[in-house]
């Protein structure tokens, strides 16, 4: 047995110093040390050379084969010394409470053999306007049912995918959850109303709690058209109704604004903790005929953001080309003041201060006086016009000073 067992381990020897050697081989070791030598000697390579090369590259594959066994007995050495610390804390904890004790052992035993809960992966998709109808139980269903007026639900898809493509977690197993809620929050963007809804309703599903498998996706209600085809209403659905009645009630919200911000958290309710978070605009036309859409808030905010500063571009283009500017002015200071209403309300007040004091001024694009007294010469050493040093401000450069902090706010979304 002795001499079998030392034939073994020398043929696994053998093998992964062939391996390491191989690949130097192959690899390019040697031609690159027959090109070095024959560039520096300007001689052609001879045998004795040639057998020097292929004895270094043997040499190192046997280092290279050391180095990879010592490697692996550092790497086992350290995760025996920290099992053993482990097991350590384990036997401390008998000196603890109970409670404390279950507390650290759950830790350390986590950590001894690599226990880790397998988490949802709530992935959110796009928007979705689909026709639906309530049934008998009052559980609206995707479908349709040709009952001559309008029934569409306005859902965001949550899909609890496998794939893990954030950070560290590539590598990370995905698993189910039960008992996830939606909770709702609309804010009306033209008022200061607002509407809370503690548990939003899922679309074909008779509960307001799911369960999200692996790889499964499940349609939360936005929103929904019910009515005449003309002009139907548009509801938030709550299925929040508190009361010792244990049956399916939907209540319906009605949503008067045009412009709504909406933030759902999903919440795991058996862990009470929210799990996702998404953060929503609906946008609702009312003429010539209703429709309604939704998509992400900071996709919103960056189209809007680069719609004002296209039209701030498009109003410099026609100062460029010759339009007076007193004629353009006051368009000039609409769409200031539209930006900075805008800025206000999704970037805070600061920034919208910001955007209105920024220098130059519209004010001070215009005044032409000082812009052609500035550029005149001084007349004797001790003039002292203050009009001498004011720059040359256009009402372009107020416009273009503006456009950059639109620009600025774009790139940090």
């Amino acid at each position: 047995m002795g001499m079998f067992k030392f034939l073994s381990d020398l043929w696994e020897f053998f093998k992964l110093v062939s391996h390491h050697w191989g690949i130097l081989v192959t690899g390019g070791f040697i031609v690159t040390v027959i090109t070095v030598i024959e560039h520096f000697t300007s001689k052609s390579i001879s045998g004795r050379w040639l057998v020097s090369a292929v004895g270094f590259s043997l040499f190192l594959a046997f280092f290279l084969a050391w180095r990879g066994e010592r490697d692996k007995r550092i790497t086992i050495e350290r995760e025996l010394e920290e099992k053993m610390r482990v097991i350590l804390e384990l036997q401390a904890t008998k000196q603890l409470g109970q409670k404390e004790a279950q507390q650290i052992s759950l830790q350390a035993l986590e950590q001894l053999v690599e226990i880790r809960k397998l988490e949802p992966n709530l992935v959110q998709l796009g928007a979705e306007n689909l026709p639906a109808y309530e049934d008998d139980n009052g559980v609206i269903i995707v479908g349709e049912i040709n009952q001559g007026e309008t029934f569409r639900a306005v859902v965001i898809p949550y899909h609890n995918s496998e794939e893990v493509r954030s950070g560290f977690d590539l590598k990370r197993k995905v698993g189910r959850i039960e008992n996830v809620s939606a909770q709702i929050t609309y804010k009306y963007l033209d008022s200061s109303n607002s509407l809370r809804i503690k548990r939003g309703a899922w679309l074909s599903e008779k509960e307001s709690r799911v369960i999200f498998g692996v790889n499964e996706t499940r349609r939360l209600i936005v929103a929904t058209l019910e009515g005449a085809d003309n002009k139907p209403h548009i509801y938030a659905i709550r299925r929040d109704f508190d009361s010792s009645y244990k049956g399916n009630i939907v209540i319906r919200e009605e949503l008067h604004g045009d412009l709504i911000a909406i933030t759902v958290r999903i919440i795991a309710e058996a862990e009470s903790k929210p799990i996702k978070t998404s953060e929503l605009i609906l946008e609702i036309a009312r003429e010539p005929l209703v429709e309604v859409k939704v998509q992400s808030a900071q996709l919103w905010k960056w189209s809007r953001l680069g719609n004002f500063r296209s039209e701030g571009y498009k109003l410099s283009i026609r100062i460029c080309e010759g339009e007076k500017e007193e004629q353009i002015v006051e368009e000039v200071k609409d769409w200031e003041m539209r930006a900075a209403t805008f800025l206000g309300q999704h970037f805070g007040e600061q920034q919208k201060t910001n955007f209105l004091d920024a220098y130059p001024s519209i004010e001070q694009g215009l005044r032409r006086h000082h812009r052609l007294r500035s550029h005149l010469p001084r007349l004797r050493e001790n003039d002292t016009r203050q009009e001498f040093i004011l720059p040359y401000w256009t009402l372009d450069d107020s416009i273009g000073a503006r456009t950059k902090i639109l620009e600025e706010c774009e790139k940090r979304l």
